[in-house]
């Protein structure tokens, strides 16, 4: 204050010269300046501390997070290869099973080979054992009513299968007394009689080379579980068996077709089909009850 004072009454006086004034005042200025600067960058220091502690304390969050991150993202690398472990061990073990399965379908092609062979052989057996005795002896045409078989002997001879198919089913219907009728009943291949079947299935048998015949039918029906009780079962398996069923269906007579590669037992046919599976069971029963 006394130096405020002591200036007054200088400049007053004409102490102090303008350019002092001026210089004075400017550093008063400056002063002052200074002054309020540093006042004001304290003030923004104070307020910037909390802003920049708060930051530091995102960061280190962040930075923990980052850090869990990098954890769980490790766990799921260590996930990711144990998945990829496994996944090669049911590979190998896929290729494994592929390799078995491999094995074992070839296994079933040989089994399956050597059970074409050994049928193959059972029927040439069953063919030998049905044409012995038969091939070189002169059949008798015998017949217990009016029925004349050397039409049927000249078809069969001359491998005529069809012809004499239908030729066999006229003999049957005129000696069962059904010509009239056209078709037989099961009471009528019940009551048939045993020399004209006889006749009827040697000829056949003698003719096929043991293909054919009312003999060869009774002994497949009976291979396949036919006994002396009917069987619908049995009689479709028959079908199947000498081919009068395809695809679980049976077949018309329209569509059969005729030559010496038919099944074994495929003829004759045209006596059943009417009504195939009594007429059937009727007629393999009545081979029995003759003996053929």
């Amino acid at each position: 204050m006394t130096f405020y004072i002591g200036f007054m009454e200088q400049f007053y006086s004409g102490g102090i010269s303008g350019l002092n004034l001026w210089v004075l005042f400017s550093g008063m200025a400056l002063f002052s300046g200074g002054f309020v600067y540093l006042g004001l960058r304290y003030f923004k220091v104070a307020q910037v501390i909390p802003k920049v502690a708060q930051v530091i304390a995102e960061m280190d969050d962040l930075k923990t997070q980052l850090e869990d991150e990098q954890r769980k993202g490790k766990e799921v690398q260590e996930s990711l290869s144990s998945i990829q472990d496994s996944y090669k061990e049911l590979e190998e073990q896929l290729e494994m099973e592929i390799s078995k399965r491999y094995q074992v379908e070839v296994q079933i092609q040989t089994l399956q080979v050597a059970v074409q062979k050994q049928e193959e052989l059972e029927r040439q057996e069953f063919e030998s054992q049905n044409v012995e005795g038969q091939s070189s002896v002169d059949l008798c045409l015998v017949s217990a009513v009016v029925g004349d078989y050397t039409k049927l002997r000249d078809l069969l001879a001359a491998q005529k299968w069809k012809e004499a198919d239908l030729e066999t089913y006229e003999r049957m219907l005129e000696v069962a007394d059904r010509k009239l009728e056209g078709w037989l009943r099961v009471k009528d291949v019940e009551h048939f009689p045993c020399k004209d079947l006889v006749t009827i299935d040697e000829l056949w048998v003698k003719y096929s080379n043991g293909r054919f015949g009312l003999s060869v039918q009774r002994q497949i029906y009976q291979s396949i579980g036919g006994i002396d009780k009917y069987d619908y079962g049995v009689v479709e398996a028959f079908g199947n068996r000498v081919g009068w069923r395809q695809k679980g269906e049976w077949l018309s007579y329209d569509t059969f077709t005729f030559g010496e590669r038919n099944e074994i037992g495929y003829l004759p046919a045209r006596c059943y089909l009417n009504r195939v599976a009594s007429l059937l069971f009727a007629g393999v029963s009545k081979s029995m009850d003759c003996d053929i």
